[in-house]
C-alpha cells in the first residue's frame, strides 16, 4: 500500500470516527464514503491548497448554518414549552395534529402570549374546535 492511500485510509477512519461520535452515522456505508470524501479533501489541500480552503470554507459555513439552526429550534422549544404545558391539561390528545401544526407554522412575535395566540389562530383557522379550548373533549 502507498503511503498516500495509508494517509487517505487513516483520515478517512478518523473522520468516520467524527462522523460516529456526532450521530450521523445512522447508515455505516454512507458514513463511510463521507468519511473518504472528507480524506480526499485532506489530500486535495496536501496538493492544492486552494481546494483546502474552498472545503474549509465550505465546512465553516455549514457549521455556522447548523449552529443558527441549533440556537434557533432551541429558542422555539423554549418559547413554545408554556403552549406545551397547556395543551397537557386543556387539549385533547386527538387534536395534536393541530397543536403541531400550529407550533412549527406560527410565527411568534416577542412578548407575544403563545397560549392566546393559539387561542386566536383556532378561532380563525380551525372555528370548529374553537369550543374545545377550555378543557379536554
Amino acid at each position: 500500500m502507498s503511503e498516500r492511500e495509508e494517509f487517505r485510509d487513516s483520515a478517512a477512519f478518523a473522520a468516520l470516527a467524527g462522523i460516529l461520535a456526532k450521530g450521523e452515522g445512522n447508515c455505516i456505508s454512507k458514513a463511510a464514503a463521507e468519511a473518504y470524501e472528507y480524506a480526499d479533501a485532506l489530500l486535495a489541500a496536501r496538493e492544492l491548497p486552494g481546494r483546502y480552503e474552498k472545503f474549509a470554507d465550505g465546512y465553516r459555513r455549514e457549521a455556522a448554518r447548523e449552529e443558527k439552526e441549533r440556537a434557533e429550534s432551541e429558542a422555539r422549544l423554549v418559547a413554545f414549552a408554556p403552549l406545551h404545558e397547556w395543551a397537557k391539561e386543556n387539549w385533547g390528545d386527538c387534536h395534536m395534529a393541530v397543536l403541531f401544526d400550529f407550533t412549527f407554522n406560527y410565527q411568534l412575535k416577542d412578548g407575544e402570549d403563545v397560549i392566546e395566540a393559539f387561542k386566536g389562530w383556532i378561532k380563525q383557522n380551525r372555528p370548529g374546535l374553537a369550543g374545545k379550548l377550555n378543557g379536554k373533549p
